[in-house]
């Protein structure tokens, strides 16, 4: 069921890094509760196995990922498989009075200086790639996953030139 839903789900679009973290997620799931029926699954168990992977209060944004792992399986199974007892935990799911703690959102930025930095010793240890996305990255304001660099390697993809276009940069600026 859950390869069903999860090709029915938008999870095959996704990066293959995040592909590879959402796989390993569920894995984990299917390895400690995959024995447990559909039918059996109350609430009860899902309070619990929050708890279980927040590590009593210790890696909330953790739990809150796996849980949404299994709203994203219930869900699917609900209405891809039209399967009973995922309709009937997808509404246990949405059902407000079970509701779990979420982790505080980011408020650090990143500072000129630690951004000088960055690119100082990107350019010292001969990453200039580093350096120069790091430049655009704070100079343009954009996010990470805007800039189109490997991130294991620390190289830009082939696919630069085909980014580094003016007309697309002067979209994604706007």
């Amino acid at each position: 069921m859950i390869a069903i839903a999860l090709a029915a789900s938008r999870h095959l679009k996704k990066r293959y890094r995040t592909r590879i973290k959402h796989e390993g997620a569920i894995r984990r799931i299917v390895e400690k509760h995959g024995k447990m029926l559909l039918s059996e699954i109350r609430a009860k168990h899902i309070i619990i196995w929050h708890d279980e992977w927040s590590q009593g209060g210790q890696t909330i944004d953790m739990a809150h990922q796996m849980v949404g792992h299994l709203r994203t399986i219930f869900g699917c199974g609900a209405v891809v498989l039209e399967n009973q007892d995922c309709e009937r935990l997808l509404v246990v799911m949405r059902d407000k009075r079970l509701s779990f703690p979420m982790g505080e959102p980011r408020e650090e930025i990143i500072t000129a200086e630690q951004a000088t930095a960055i690119r100082t010793k990107a350019r010292q240890l001969g990453h200039f790639s580093i350096a120069l996305v790091q430049a655009l990255q704070f100079d343009l304001m954009l996010r990470q996953k805007d800039c189109p660099m490997d991130p294991d390697v620390g190289a830009w993809r082939q696919r630069w030139k085909d980014w580094a276009t003016c007309a697309n940069i002067s979209a994604r600026c706007q």
